[in-house]
């Protein structure tokens, strides 16, 4: 009995690293949307006004992630003579040789991001995203301060998970006027050609698209987006099928860098939000929102956060939408006392959700309320914070499918009056 009550804080905590840790991604679970190989300011989401320079590229992701998961970015060329990655300046070759301007950039996510978020990353030199976080992690051979370069006229881009040498490809968008290199060996000097690996090959993966060559007019400065009145399905096959159409993309040689992403409301969701409203007031909050569709809807969890990171349900109300499904407007408000949402710890969220969901099975309940309860003694007291009108108030709505799947609305910040 006393082994029992002494490993189940062990156990508690071994939970919890499960819940945050990151998700396991495959090929297709992100596909691109966007690449600017012309130096920008049009896509700085830093500073106002807009003066950083920098180049960057747009993905989707097909797969809801949690925090922490991360994605790796390169522009190097991928081998013919062999399924790999050029090297930078490799032994046994003329010098110089190999890829020589190619780098690394790592993307992670901050908080669990839903299906359908757009990321741009800004990538050539301080790499910057306007969702998660991206560092420069491999210099290229000339430059140690210059990562994922996208020279002109245009060059590939991939996606992977693991490291350069044993990568798991995720997805791959090629940008060169020239198409993919038919013939490319460790040796080569060529800054911007790449063949298509074998994973990513759709004659070799049964169609499943999951990389892409946009062919744009010759020129320099090769810039490319999604066309912002392209709707992208909530099924990820559909999905990279739409995205991969070269009808579906626009392109110019003019050194014009596009606005990215063309359009954050590309997803087709299976409920669409119209305005999202909070108001704190006299130490009570009011959370109001309409739909203008919902299809297969069962409810929605408002949840706040104090930092825009870590978040918490806060209350929940069902969806009025007859069986689910409605193409009327439909107004929602939940109130609630700022004294009752209190910030203790990580993944709190998670487990409230866990047992929300499943308010019939009491052992899960219990399950979900040991666990909070151990990781509660496992958090520090200071990190406990609790909601008044002088604190920021963060607000989003996760609306539940009647299959479990979970869609989340964009984030507003509470007005206090």
């Amino acid at each position: 009995m006393m082994i029992k009550k002494l490993m189940l804080p062990f156990i508690g905590c071994l939970m919890l690293l499960k819940l945050n840790a990151q998700t396991t991604l495959v090929a297709g679970d992100i596909a691109f949307t966007g690449v600017n190989s012309a130096s920008n300011t049009t896509n700085d989401f830093v500073n106002t006004p807009q003066s950083e320079s920098n180049r960057e590229f747009c993905f989707i992701l097909l797969k809801q992630v949690t925090a922490g998961t991360t994605i790796f970015f390169t522009d190097y060329g991928w081998r013919t003579d062999a399924q790999a990655f050029q090297s930078a300046n490799p032994a046994g070759c003329t010098t110089p040789s190999g890829a020589l301007t190619d780098g690394v950039v790592r993307w992670q996510a901050n908080s669990t991001l839903p299906y359908g978020t757009q990321i741009v990353v800004r990538c050539v030199t301080n790499p910057k995203s306007n969702v998660g976080t991206a560092t420069g992690t491999q210099g290229t051979f000339n430059s140690s301060t210059n990562f994922v370069t996208l020279a002109s006229p245009g060059e590939s881009v991939f996606a992977f998970t693991g490291s350069l040498a044993t990568p798991t490809l995720l997805s791959g968008i090629c940008a060169s006027p020239n198409g993919w290199a038919t013939a490319l060996n460790n040796c080569d000097l060529s800054p911007t050609a790449s063949s298509l690996p074998n994973v990513l090959n759709n004659s070799l993966n049964g169609n499943r698209n999951y990389a892409f060559a946009v062919l744009p007019p010759n020129g320099s400065g090769y810039c490319m987006r999604l066309k912002s009145t392209v709707r992208i399905s909530t099924d990820p096959a559909v999905a990279r099928a739409t995205i991969y159409n070269a009808s579906n993309w626009e392109s110019n040689s003019a050194s014009t860098a596009y606005s990215l992403p063309s359009n954050s409301g590309n997803v087709v969701l299976p409920v669409t939000f119209d305005e999202i409203s909070a108001f704190a007031k006299n130490n009570r909050l009011s959370v109001q929102w309409k739909t203008t569709s919902e299809t297969n809807c069962k409810e929605y969890a408002v949840e706040a956060s104090s930092d825009g990171n870590d978040w918490i349900s806060i209350g929940t109300l069902s969806s009025k939408a007859t069986k689910g499904n409605s193409s009327s407007p439909l107004s929602y408000e939940l109130a609630i006392d700022l004294s009752q949402i209190t910030f203790s710890f990580a993944g709190l969220a998670t487990l409230l959700l866990l047992a929300r969901s499943r308010r019939k099975n009491y052992s899960i309940l219990f399950l979900a309320v040991t666990v909070t309860v151990i990781f509660a003694g496992c958090a520090k007291d200071n990190d406990r914070e609790t909601l008044t009108t002088s604190s920021k108030i963060f607000i989003r709505i996760a609306q539940q499918d009647i299959d479990g799947k979970i869609n989340y609305s964009k984030i507003v910040q509470a007005v206090v009056e």
